[in-house]
């Protein structure tokens, strides 16, 4: 219940951030592991904040690395 109760927090915060104006979305240069081979993006705010970062610091995501599994129940 603790899990679902972040995940709702963290997606109303993502949603909060996604809706502001003048975004940019900057592909990576990388693909994820899926068999469609989704590209990955970053996501920046008009004032140069990137949207990952800003969650990674409020609690609300784990960080992120492609070289090991990540899992926010760590």
């Amino acid at each position: 219940m603790k899990e679902r109760k972040l995940a709702l927090i963290a997606e109303g915060r993502l949603q909060e951030l996604l809706a502001e104006k003048r975004l940019r979305v900057v592909f990576s240069g990388a693909v994820d592991e899926t068999q469609s081979h989704r590209p990955l993006v970053n996501i920046y705010r008009a004032n140069g904040e990137e949207v990952r970062k800003k969650l990674v610091r409020e609690g609300l995501a784990p960080t992120w690395s492609a070289s090991r599994r990540n899992d926010w129940c760590d």
